[in-house]
């Protein structure tokens, strides 16, 4: 896969229809983005790809979220940090990241994506990129379903391909 720098070109995957199907092309090269003071720039090792993206795409979600087409996609990423913003603090160049962008904001798709801090969390050393590009969601929902049900430490939650709840 071609790697574009993080001072040159980079290449995306965008939405440019709605619908079904071959909905989704890369897009040629185009300016890699800058970090914004309190941003991290993120080189994309990895984009997990999950329901919510095939909702994005039919525009299902566009009463919540009005996107509009072109649309970069993608949700959430792992990789490394290759450059950090002005008022950036919690990462530098080298940290191994992982994220889910904002509902407002995504663009995971793409070989960089510029992320406040706030949406990056350090990538546990035992989890190869790929794996832990598939679990901001998924922790996301786990987390809310164990505040949503004033869970116990006794009960047990499991989740079932990122979706469903099963307790004992």
């Amino acid at each position: 896969m071609h790697r574009g720098t993080a001072r040159g070109h980079a290449r995306r995957v965008q939405a440019s229809e709605a619908g079904h199907g071959r909905c989704c092309r890369a897009s040629p090269d185009v300016p890699a983005p800058e970090p914004a003071p309190h941003e991290a720039l993120v080189r994309v090792h990895t984009a997990a790809v999950n329901p919510l993206d095939n909702t994005i795409v039919r525009r299902e979600v566009r009463l919540i979220v009005p996107y509009r087409l072109p649309l970069v996609m993608g949700n959430e990423f792992s990789d490394t940090v290759v450059k950090a913003g002005s008022n950036a603090q919690a990462f530098k160049e080298g940290d191994r990241v992982y994220g889910r962008l904002p509902l407002a904001e995504i663009g995971a798709f793409a070989e960089y994506a510029a992320v406040d801090e706030s949406a990056l969390a350090p990538a546990p050393s035992y989890l190869s990129m790929e794996e832990a590009a598939c679990v901001p969601l998924a922790a996301l929902l786990a987390l809310r379903l164990h505040r949503e049900v004033h869970a116990l430490p006794a009960i047990l939650i499991m989740l079932r391909s990122g979706v469903g709840l099963d307790h004992p």
